[in-house]
């Protein structure tokens, strides 16, 4: 039923992936890029293991014959028991896991939360209050069980860092892991996708509120899927939004709390790269 899954993590990349996998004629990806599946309905809000087992295969019934199945859910790394469930649907289940360096990771969350909320606190003031913001980034912890459960030669781990600074050398690598013709050439393959966005209030609610439910309901979604590869309408799209980039300096981390962190997350990052057997040192600051 399924052969592939991208387990997380959130805010590293997987939404550019998705796009890569849509276009490939090799690959079938659901019409939703998150189907949240194997979610526990107690703990995730968008948990839809309610709808049953037969709504979960139905999402995958448009692939073709000669196309390979799977999907991409940022939780199932996070959430305790996942890699379990996944092995029970296929014990030889490709796996990909798409890190970013934790530190910036968790500032991308938190400005994803305050474009829904521009009440929220500070970023040192929300860290402090809501731990899951910096919980996600314990790679090894989440990362230990799909070791444990699958063989290592089934899981792909990317680096944010890494894969864009040479996008085309590493769709390569995870259309070779696929085992997909992996000379397909991806559309906007340099293109920001999924990026988190700060608008003025009214044009964010606008966005967030309307246009986005809108462009991604069940009958506009596969046309709005194709006509966003082209960079020319993103381009446009950001200039009429008055888009900011996520790395403007309003959004800069302050340098106290950058140190704290690194030391929150020294120890378990310390034990992922020896999970992985390499350092990563686009994050390796000692």
């Amino acid at each position: 039923m399924l052969d592939f899954v991208v387990v997380g993590a959130q805010k590293s990349g997987t939404t550019w992936l998705y796009e890569a996998f849509d276009q490939h004629p090799g690959i079938f990806v659901p019409p939703s890029k998150e189907l949240h599946y194997l979610c526990p309905s107690e703990e995730c809000r968008f948990s839809t293991q309610r709808l049953g087992r037969k709504w979960y295969i139905d999402q995958f019934q448009g692939a073709k014959s000669n196309q390979i199945k799977g999907e991409l859910t940022t939780d199932y790394m996070f959430y305790p028991g996942t890699a379990t469930a996944l092995s029970e649907l296929n014990t030889t289940l490709k796996i990909i896991c798409c890190l970013r360096d934790p530190i910036e990771r968790a500032h991308s969350a938190y400005w994803m939360k305050k474009r829904h909320n521009h009440r929220l606190h500070g970023f040192d003031t929300e860290i402090r209050t809501n731990s899951r913001i910096l919980e996600r980034g314990l790679y090894y912890r989440q990362l230990e069980p799909f070791f444990n459960v699958f063989a290592g030669k089934n899981i792909l781990v990317l680096v944010f860092e890494e894969f864009f600074i040479n996008p085309i050398r590493s769709v390569q690598e995870v259309f070779k892991f696929l085992e997909v013709d992996e000379t397909f050439t991806v559309k906007n393959l340099g293109g920001k996708v999924g990026s988190t966005k700060v608008l003025p209030p009214a044009i964010g609610y606008f966005y967030y509120k309307i246009a986005s439910p809108l462009l991604n309901s069940k009958r506009i979604l596969p046309l709005w899927k194709r006509v966003r590869q082209f960079s020319v309408v993103t381009n446009i799209m950001s200039l009429l939004l008055n888009e900011r980039d996520n790395l403007d300096e309003p959004r800069l981390i302050d340098d106290a709390t950058r140190i704290d962190l690194y030391k929150y997350y020294k120890e378990d990052q310390e034990k992922l790269f020896e999970l992985l057997g390499r350092r990563i040192d686009v994050w390796d600051r000692g």
